[in-house]
């Protein structure tokens, strides 16, 4: 919809002089914001699609906007012919694809330091004591083999894949971080109960393993506590079926 107004003032004598006040870009951007507002109310009842009157720059978005094709384009397009701005806009759809890709793989990296920080964290507060860096080296490198062993088990169907594009390789490092929390979780609970019961295994195998050993103990004696054993039923005389000889 377009609306044309009058950059003129209008009194009795009719059109006098120019008012230019509506050029103001910040006039522009007031009734931008109205309409986004108001478009975002309406769509509140019926979409999760909002809508932004900034533009990518202001959002702080990496991205090209593209062009305007125009009514008589977009007649063009719909039947299957080329435009120049339809092909403006494939370019244009096609670098933000990439840069959409350079991105993922900034995010991956980003991800790959986070499980790194993250896993040195954990093992700073698990090896806080007077010998932790004599032992450092041999229990870090136990706890990580542990680790990536187990996310690469739970992970295995996705990895039976070969991943070639961008998209998949941004689900499978997704994918990793959310096992890796999951086991980094389950491990220290395991290590809690183990060293609860006064025992101290070497090396995450064995933790682990001691851990469902105890676990499945403590079933066992939760399963005989409640099974109560049954009663032998008397036993009633038979009768004999030999007859008396007379």
């Amino acid at each position: 919809m377009h609306i044309l107004l009058p950059t003129r003032r209008v009194d009795k004598n009719g059109f006098t002089v120019k008012d230019r006040s509506w050029n103001d870009r910040a006039i522009l951007e007031q009734w931008r914001e109205s309409w986004a507002d108001w478009c975002n109310h309406k769509l509140y009842f019926v979409s999760n699609e909002r809508i932004d009157h900034r533009s990518y720059n202001a959002q702080g978005i990496d991205k090209i906007p593209t062009v305007h094709l125009g009514a008589g384009a977009c007649a063009i397009e719909k039947k299957g012919k080329k435009t120049d701005r339809g092909l403006l806009n494939l370019q244009i759809e096609i670098k933000n694809a990439n840069t959409s890709l350079v991105n993922m793989r900034r995010e991956m990296e980003e991800n790959k330091q986070y499980i790194i920080d993250t896993k040195d964290l954990v093992l700073k507060e698990w090896l806080d004591c007077r010998v932790s860096e004599a032992c450092k080296v041999t229990e870090k490198d136990d706890y990580i083999s542990f680790l990536g062993r187990e996310v690469e088990r739970r992970n295995v169907n996705v990895m039976k894949t070969k991943v070639t594009d961008e998209l998949s390789r941004l689900y499978v490092a997704k994918r990793n971080q959310e096992i890796l929390q999951q086991v980094m979780d389950e491990m220290q609970t395991a290590s809690d109960y183990v060293h609860e019961h006064g025992l101290y295994p070497s090396g995450w195998n064995n933790i682990v393993e001691t851990y469902h050993l105890l676990k499945q103990q403590e079933e066992q004696q939760k399963q005989q506590s409640i099974e109560v054993p049954e009663t032998p039923k008397p036993s009633t005389p038979t009768k004999s079926t030999r007859k008396r000889s007379l």
